[in-house]
């Protein structure tokens, strides 16, 4: 599960504030904030990386619990799923 790839939808367009972000999906409306180390993920993800880089990144960068960090990372990318920020490849 922690290999899969993903693709930021055609449909969001992002704006960075800070050390945050908004994205919109423009197709639906839909409006989703996004805090510090989410940003980080985001702009992995537009890098193609998957969730094993992104949980090696987020390791190095926060002193965080590794299981957990798995479990959170995988509710938020099941959100942005969810909400069609976000897209499976076939990769």
């Amino acid at each position: 599960m922690l290999g899969r790839q993903f693709r930021v939808s055609d449909a969001v367009v992002a704006a960075e504030l800070g050390d945050e972000a908004v994205l919109l999906n423009v197709e639906t409306g839909l409006y989703f904030g996004l805090g510090e180390a989410e940003v980080i993920v985001w702009h992995m993800l537009g890098d193609g990386a998957s969730e094993d880089e992104i949980i090696g990144r987020l390791l190095d960068t926060y002193e965080v619990d590794a299981s957990q960090l798995r479990v959170d990372l995988t509710q938020f990318l099941e959100t942005l799923l969810e909400r069609n920020l976000l897209q499976l490849t076939d990769s």
